[in-house]
């Protein structure tokens, strides 16, 4: 059994002493050691692979989980969704543009005015490739933990939200502590780029193990 981890900076490690900027040190840029997913392997003593990259969608999250992470029956897969807004254009199997706030480019800016436009679309879409992604992976015999708050999905009127929580484990529900960030200000830790520090990771990923524990 393996446990792997997906999500965007908050998982990669962005600002932690070994990875404090990912963006400028090239494709052979790794993920921190000090981030909350080598954290948690420590504590378990289970093998955590850590395939987020910073700047990444939810949309990029699913296609990475479902096309090129390869899965074992039994494997273990926890999603630290990024933020709502964010995109990405997948060009080929490998060749994908990220599209986010901090983007000065054509693409970024027309799809913002789209985003701003749509927000129904933008929830709806978000849920949908959630809750597909789960459900193929559980297919295939993985197990899947979901943590939602820094995706800011609002709790609106669509039936998929109620449905994400029916068909998916979201461990952080109702419970805005369970984040980060939060961690982050509570313990006023950070690192690089206003991201958490050493402790918040580390808090995070006890938090995290407390709340699967009885399921490895």
């Amino acid at each position: 059994m393996t446990i792997k981890t997906l999500g965007c900076s908050l998982t990669y490690g962005h600002g932690l002493p070994d990875c404090i900027s990912p963006g400028r040190i090239g494709k052979n840029a790794k993920p921190s050691k000090y981030a909350w997913p080598a954290v948690l392997q420590e504590i378990t003593g289970i093998d955590v692979e850590n395939h987020s990259k910073f700047g990444t969608s939810i949309k990029r999250n699913c296609y990475w989980a479902l096309e090129r992470v390869h899965w074992r029956k039994g494997d273990i897969a926890i999603f630290l969704w990024p933020h709502k807004d964010r995109s990405c254009l997948i060009h080929t199997e490998v060749s994908i543009s990220d599209i986010g706030h901090w983007a000065n480019n054509d693409i970024s800016k027309n799809y913002f005015l789209h985003y701003n436009s749509c927000p129904v679309e933008v929830e709806h879409d978000a849920l949908l490739r959630i809750i597909s992604t789960n459900l193929i992976l559980e297919n295939r015999g993985v197990k899947c933990y979901h943590l939602l708050n820094q995706a800011h999905l609002d709790k609106s009127n669509l039936k998929l939200y109620q449905d994400l929580f029916n068909l998916c484990r979201v461990i952080d529900v109702d419970n805005d502590d369970f984040d980060i960030m939060t961690i982050a200000k509570r313990l006023r830790d950070y690192g690089g780029d206003a991201h958490p520090g050493k402790k918040a990771h580390k808090a995070f990923a006890q938090l995290i193990y407390r709340n699967i524990k009885d399921e490895l």
